[in-house]
Protein backbone atom coordinates (compact mmCIF):
# COMPACT_ATOMS: atom_id res chain seq x y z
CA UNK A 1 0.00 0.00 0.00
CA UNK A 2 1.57 3.32 -0.83
CA UNK A 3 1.96 5.99 1.27
CA UNK A 4 2.13 9.16 -0.49
CA UNK A 5 0.40 9.76 -3.84
CA UNK A 6 1.62 9.59 -7.04
CA UNK A 7 3.62 12.25 -8.18
CA UNK A 8 1.59 12.87 -11.12
CA UNK A 9 -1.41 13.51 -8.88
CA UNK A 10 0.84 15.90 -7.33
CA UNK A 11 1.64 17.94 -10.19
CA UNK A 12 -2.14 17.93 -11.28
CA UNK A 13 -3.28 19.48 -7.99
CA UNK A 14 -0.24 21.82 -8.13
CA UNK A 15 -0.98 23.09 -11.74
CA UNK A 16 -4.58 23.89 -10.52
CA UNK A 17 -3.63 25.56 -7.55
CA UNK A 18 -1.25 27.74 -9.68
CA UNK A 19 -4.86 28.43 -11.63
CA UNK A 20 -6.52 29.77 -8.78
CA UNK A 21 -4.88 33.24 -8.00
CA UNK A 22 -5.21 34.33 -11.59
CA UNK A 23 -8.90 33.69 -11.54
CA UNK A 24 -9.40 35.51 -7.87
CA UNK A 25 -8.13 38.52 -9.93
CA UNK A 26 -10.63 41.48 -9.42
CA UNK A 27 -9.74 44.07 -12.08
CA UNK A 28 -10.81 41.45 -14.93
CA UNK A 29 -13.95 40.86 -15.85
CA UNK A 30 -12.62 37.69 -18.31
CA UNK A 31 -11.62 36.81 -14.75
CA UNK A 32 -14.76 36.95 -13.17
CA UNK A 33 -16.09 34.89 -15.77
CA UNK A 34 -13.92 32.21 -16.03
CA UNK A 35 -13.63 31.96 -11.67
CA UNK A 36 -17.62 31.56 -12.20
CA UNK A 37 -17.17 28.84 -15.25
CA UNK A 38 -14.45 26.67 -12.72
CA UNK A 39 -16.87 26.68 -10.28
CA UNK A 40 -19.21 24.96 -12.19
CA UNK A 41 -17.10 21.85 -13.27
CA UNK A 42 -15.24 18.81 -11.60
CA UNK A 43 -11.84 19.67 -10.12
CA UNK A 44 -10.62 16.27 -12.09
CA UNK A 45 -10.90 17.49 -15.39
CA UNK A 46 -9.48 21.34 -14.50
CA UNK A 47 -6.44 18.97 -13.04
CA UNK A 48 -6.01 16.99 -16.17
CA UNK A 49 -6.59 19.69 -18.77
CA UNK A 50 -3.59 21.63 -16.18
CA UNK A 51 -1.28 18.85 -16.67
CA UNK A 52 -1.78 18.91 -20.27
CA UNK A 53 -0.76 22.20 -20.77
CA UNK A 54 2.03 22.93 -18.75
CA UNK A 55 3.24 19.21 -17.71
CA UNK A 56 2.88 16.68 -20.52
CA UNK A 57 1.89 19.39 -23.64
CA UNK A 58 4.15 21.86 -22.05
CA UNK A 59 6.36 22.29 -25.42
CA UNK A 60 3.26 22.07 -27.75
CA UNK A 61 1.54 25.00 -25.47
CA UNK A 62 4.84 27.37 -25.96
CA UNK A 63 4.25 26.86 -29.66
CA UNK A 64 1.08 28.02 -29.64
CA UNK A 65 1.82 31.13 -27.57
CA UNK A 66 4.51 31.51 -30.02
CA UNK A 67 1.72 31.78 -33.07
CA UNK A 68 -0.69 33.33 -31.40
CA UNK A 69 0.26 36.95 -32.07
CA UNK A 70 0.02 36.33 -35.69
CA UNK A 71 -3.56 36.03 -35.27
CA UNK A 72 -4.43 37.75 -32.46
CA UNK A 73 -5.79 41.10 -33.71
CA UNK A 74 -7.50 40.01 -36.43
CA UNK A 75 -9.07 37.60 -34.02
CA UNK A 76 -9.83 40.01 -31.23
CA UNK A 77 -11.57 42.56 -34.17
CA UNK A 78 -14.14 40.49 -35.38
CA UNK A 79 -15.20 39.35 -32.01
CA UNK A 80 -15.57 42.94 -31.37
CA UNK A 81 -16.97 43.88 -34.17
CA UNK A 82 -19.42 40.72 -33.39
CA UNK A 83 -20.43 42.44 -30.02
CA UNK A 84 -18.66 39.50 -28.41
CA UNK A 85 -16.14 39.09 -25.55
CA UNK A 86 -12.63 38.66 -26.63
CA UNK A 87 -11.46 35.88 -24.21
CA UNK A 88 -13.44 33.75 -27.04
CA UNK A 89 -10.30 34.01 -28.95
CA UNK A 90 -8.57 31.30 -26.95
CA UNK A 91 -11.17 28.68 -28.50
CA UNK A 92 -8.65 28.43 -31.66
CA UNK A 93 -6.23 26.95 -29.03
CA UNK A 94 -7.88 24.37 -27.56
CA UNK A 95 -9.94 23.67 -30.95
CA UNK A 96 -6.78 23.60 -33.44
CA UNK A 97 -3.82 24.51 -31.64
CA UNK A 98 -3.57 27.15 -34.04
CA UNK A 99 -2.98 25.29 -36.79
CA UNK A 100 -4.73 26.61 -40.07
CA UNK A 101 -5.08 23.54 -42.24
CA UNK A 102 -6.02 21.27 -38.62
CA UNK A 103 -8.50 18.78 -39.99
CA UNK A 104 -10.18 16.43 -36.94
CA UNK A 105 -11.05 12.71 -37.87
CA UNK A 106 -14.88 13.74 -37.74
CA UNK A 107 -14.50 16.37 -40.44
CA UNK A 108 -13.89 19.53 -38.86
CA UNK A 109 -11.21 22.01 -39.90
CA UNK A 110 -9.46 25.50 -39.72
CA UNK A 111 -8.59 26.65 -36.87
CA UNK A 112 -12.26 27.17 -35.27
CA UNK A 113 -12.57 23.23 -36.42
CA UNK A 114 -16.54 24.04 -38.35
CA UNK A 115 -17.90 20.90 -39.46
CA UNK A 116 -18.63 20.83 -43.36
CA UNK A 117 -22.36 21.30 -42.70
CA UNK A 118 -22.14 23.82 -40.09
CA UNK A 119 -19.83 25.93 -41.99
CA UNK A 120 -22.39 26.17 -44.99
CA UNK A 121 -25.06 26.85 -42.96
CA UNK A 122 -23.10 29.84 -41.80
CA UNK A 123 -22.27 31.41 -45.88
CA UNK A 124 -18.58 29.39 -45.77
CA UNK A 125 -18.17 27.69 -49.30
CA UNK A 126 -16.92 24.43 -48.65
CA UNK A 127 -16.39 21.80 -51.58
CA UNK A 128 -13.23 20.65 -53.60
CA UNK A 129 -12.47 23.77 -55.25
CA UNK A 130 -12.22 25.89 -51.95
CA UNK A 131 -12.71 25.50 -48.34
CA UNK A 132 -13.35 28.73 -46.58
CA UNK A 133 -12.98 26.70 -43.28
CA UNK A 134 -9.05 27.38 -44.16
CA UNK A 135 -9.62 30.89 -44.22
CA UNK A 136 -8.87 32.49 -40.90
CA UNK A 137 -10.89 35.80 -41.85
CA UNK A 138 -13.76 34.02 -42.65
CA UNK A 139 -13.73 31.33 -40.62
CA UNK A 140 -13.49 33.46 -37.81
CA UNK A 141 -16.39 35.68 -38.51
CA UNK A 142 -18.22 32.75 -38.93
CA UNK A 143 -17.43 31.47 -35.52
CA UNK A 144 -18.26 34.52 -34.57
CA UNK A 145 -21.98 34.17 -35.72
CA UNK A 146 -22.14 31.12 -34.73
CA UNK A 147 -20.92 31.45 -31.25
CA UNK A 148 -23.24 34.43 -30.67
CA UNK A 149 -26.66 32.74 -31.92
CA UNK A 150 -25.57 29.45 -29.58
CA UNK A 151 -25.00 32.16 -26.86
CA UNK A 152 -28.78 33.73 -27.51
CA UNK A 153 -30.49 30.59 -27.35
CA UNK A 154 -28.80 29.03 -24.03
CA UNK A 155 -28.06 33.00 -22.15
CA UNK A 156 -24.87 31.24 -20.89
CA UNK A 157 -21.50 31.58 -22.03
CA UNK A 158 -20.71 27.96 -20.25
CA UNK A 159 -23.70 26.33 -22.69
CA UNK A 160 -22.74 28.51 -25.40
CA UNK A 161 -19.17 26.95 -25.79
CA UNK A 162 -20.42 23.58 -24.87
CA UNK A 163 -22.68 23.52 -27.73
CA UNK A 164 -19.96 24.92 -30.10
CA UNK A 165 -18.19 22.06 -29.03
CA UNK A 166 -21.28 18.91 -29.04
CA UNK A 167 -23.89 21.05 -30.90
CA UNK A 168 -26.75 22.85 -29.58
CA UNK A 169 -29.00 19.72 -29.64
CA UNK A 170 -27.04 17.54 -26.87
CA UNK A 171 -27.45 20.90 -24.93
CA UNK A 172 -31.23 20.31 -25.24
CA UNK A 173 -31.23 17.01 -24.77
CA UNK A 174 -29.30 17.10 -21.60
CA UNK A 175 -31.10 19.88 -20.23
CA UNK A 176 -34.52 17.78 -20.66
CA UNK A 177 -32.77 15.08 -18.87
CA UNK A 178 -31.51 16.59 -16.43
CA UNK A 179 -34.32 18.81 -15.87
CA UNK A 180 -32.26 22.00 -15.17
CA UNK A 181 -30.73 24.84 -17.65
CA UNK A 182 -27.79 25.80 -16.29
CA UNK A 183 -24.56 23.83 -16.60
CA UNK A 184 -23.88 22.30 -13.04
CA UNK A 185 -26.97 20.93 -13.45
CA UNK A 186 -26.62 19.33 -16.92
CA UNK A 187 -22.69 18.55 -16.71
CA UNK A 188 -23.14 15.00 -15.92
CA UNK A 189 -25.42 14.62 -19.14
CA UNK A 190 -23.06 15.87 -22.00
CA UNK A 191 -20.83 13.83 -23.64
CA UNK A 192 -17.83 12.84 -22.03
CA UNK A 193 -15.57 15.14 -24.55
CA UNK A 194 -17.62 17.97 -23.98
CA UNK A 195 -16.95 17.58 -20.23
CA UNK A 196 -13.22 17.63 -20.65
CA UNK A 197 -13.52 20.35 -23.66
CA UNK A 198 -14.70 23.27 -21.33
CA UNK A 199 -12.18 22.92 -18.67
CA UNK A 200 -9.62 22.88 -21.48
CA UNK A 201 -10.76 26.34 -22.78
CA UNK A 202 -10.92 28.01 -19.30
CA UNK A 203 -7.58 26.65 -18.95
CA UNK A 204 -5.59 28.16 -21.96
CA UNK A 205 -7.25 30.95 -21.79
CA UNK A 206 -5.75 31.78 -18.14
CA UNK A 207 -3.00 30.56 -19.45
CA UNK A 208 -2.99 32.54 -22.80
CA UNK A 209 -3.67 36.12 -20.94
CA UNK A 210 -0.94 35.23 -18.25
CA UNK A 211 1.99 32.97 -19.73
CA UNK A 212 4.46 33.81 -17.13
CA UNK A 213 2.35 33.30 -13.70
CA UNK A 214 2.45 29.79 -14.76
CA UNK A 215 6.32 29.54 -15.23
CA UNK A 216 6.01 29.52 -19.00
CA UNK A 217 8.24 31.95 -21.21
CA UNK A 218 7.84 31.80 -24.91
CA UNK A 219 11.69 32.25 -27.04
CA UNK A 220 11.02 35.77 -28.70
CA UNK A 221 13.02 34.07 -31.85
CA UNK A 222 9.94 32.06 -32.34
CA UNK A 223 7.62 35.03 -32.94
CA UNK A 224 7.47 36.77 -35.86
CA UNK A 225 7.92 40.90 -35.42
CA UNK A 226 5.84 43.04 -37.11
CA UNK A 227 9.19 44.69 -38.85
CA UNK A 228 9.65 41.51 -40.27
CA UNK A 229 6.51 40.15 -40.96
CA UNK A 230 6.07 38.92 -44.86
CA UNK A 231 2.64 40.41 -47.10
CA UNK A 232 0.38 37.75 -46.36
CA UNK A 233 -0.97 35.73 -49.70
CA UNK A 234 -3.56 33.18 -49.90
CA UNK A 235 -2.44 29.71 -51.36
CA UNK A 236 -5.24 28.42 -53.00
CA UNK A 237 -4.96 24.82 -54.33
CA UNK A 238 -7.98 23.48 -53.69
CA UNK A 239 -8.25 24.70 -50.20
CA UNK A 240 -7.99 28.71 -48.87
CA UNK A 241 -5.62 29.53 -46.14
CA UNK A 242 -3.43 32.21 -45.39
CA UNK A 243 0.51 31.98 -45.57
CA UNK A 244 3.83 33.23 -46.12
CA UNK A 245 4.82 33.81 -49.48
CA UNK A 246 6.70 32.11 -50.90
CA UNK A 247 6.44 29.33 -48.64
CA UNK A 248 7.62 25.55 -49.39
CA UNK A 249 5.87 24.02 -46.47
CA UNK A 250 2.60 25.55 -47.44
CA UNK A 251 3.16 24.45 -51.30
CA UNK A 252 4.14 21.03 -49.60
CA UNK A 253 1.21 20.62 -47.36
CA UNK A 254 -1.21 21.35 -50.49
CA UNK A 255 0.13 20.26 -53.12
CA UNK A 256 0.66 23.38 -54.86
CA UNK A 257 3.31 24.20 -57.80
CA UNK A 258 6.51 25.71 -56.44
CA UNK A 259 6.94 29.44 -56.69
CA UNK A 260 4.75 32.02 -55.60
CA UNK A 261 1.00 31.01 -54.26
CA UNK A 262 -1.55 31.95 -56.77
CA UNK A 263 -4.17 34.78 -56.18
CA UNK A 264 -6.89 33.70 -58.44
CA UNK A 265 -9.37 30.83 -57.75
CA UNK A 266 -7.99 27.57 -59.90
CA UNK A 267 -11.37 26.88 -61.20
CA UNK A 268 -12.84 30.12 -62.31
CA UNK A 269 -9.62 32.52 -62.32
CA UNK A 270 -10.98 35.13 -60.61
CA UNK A 271 -9.74 36.94 -57.48
CA UNK A 272 -10.01 34.78 -54.84
CA UNK A 273 -12.02 36.47 -51.97
CA UNK A 274 -9.86 35.53 -49.38
CA UNK A 275 -7.04 37.58 -51.98
CA UNK A 276 -9.61 40.34 -52.08
CA UNK A 277 -9.86 40.52 -47.98
CA UNK A 278 -6.19 40.18 -47.52
CA UNK A 279 -5.98 43.34 -49.68
CA UNK A 280 -8.84 45.34 -48.62
CA UNK A 281 -8.22 44.81 -44.85
CA UNK A 282 -7.00 48.26 -42.74
CA UNK A 283 -5.27 45.52 -40.90
CA UNK A 284 -3.40 42.49 -41.45
CA UNK A 285 -5.49 39.18 -41.35
CA UNK A 286 -2.03 37.92 -39.37
CA UNK A 287 -1.54 40.90 -37.42
CA UNK A 288 1.05 40.72 -35.00
CA UNK A 289 0.31 42.17 -31.35
CA UNK A 290 2.49 41.62 -28.31
CA UNK A 291 2.81 38.09 -26.99
CA UNK A 292 1.34 38.78 -23.32
CA UNK A 293 -2.31 40.04 -23.26
CA UNK A 294 -2.29 40.63 -19.96
CA UNK A 295 -4.49 43.54 -18.87
CA UNK A 296 -5.37 44.29 -22.86
CA UNK A 297 -8.75 41.90 -22.82
CA UNK A 298 -11.46 44.30 -23.29
CA UNK A 299 -14.01 44.42 -20.99
CA UNK A 300 -17.29 42.29 -21.52
CA UNK A 301 -20.69 44.84 -22.10
CA UNK A 302 -21.77 44.22 -18.32
CA UNK A 303 -22.29 41.61 -15.58
CA UNK A 304 -25.37 39.96 -16.80
CA UNK A 305 -23.20 39.11 -20.19
CA UNK A 306 -21.36 36.62 -18.17
CA UNK A 307 -22.79 35.70 -14.91
CA UNK A 308 -26.57 35.41 -16.85
CA UNK A 309 -27.61 31.53 -16.32
CA UNK A 310 -24.72 30.70 -14.03
CA UNK A 311 -25.88 31.92 -10.56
Amino acid sequence: MRKHPPLKLLVLFFCTGLLLPTLSATNSNDLYYLRQCLSSVETSNLAIANYRYMVSGKRETLKMLARFPRYEQTLERILLEEGLPTWLKYVTLAESRLVVDAVSSAGAAGLWQIMPGTARGLGLRVDKDLDERLDVVKASRAAALHLKKLYTEFDSWLLAIAAYNCGAGNVRKAQLRSGGSRYRDIYRYLPRQTRRYLPRVLTIAAIGQDPTHFGLTVEPSKVVSSSSAEPTTPCLQGKSIFCQSPSPTCHRSFSAPSGSCPATHPAVGEPSATAQLATDQTEPPLAVSELAVVGRMAPLPSRALYWSGES
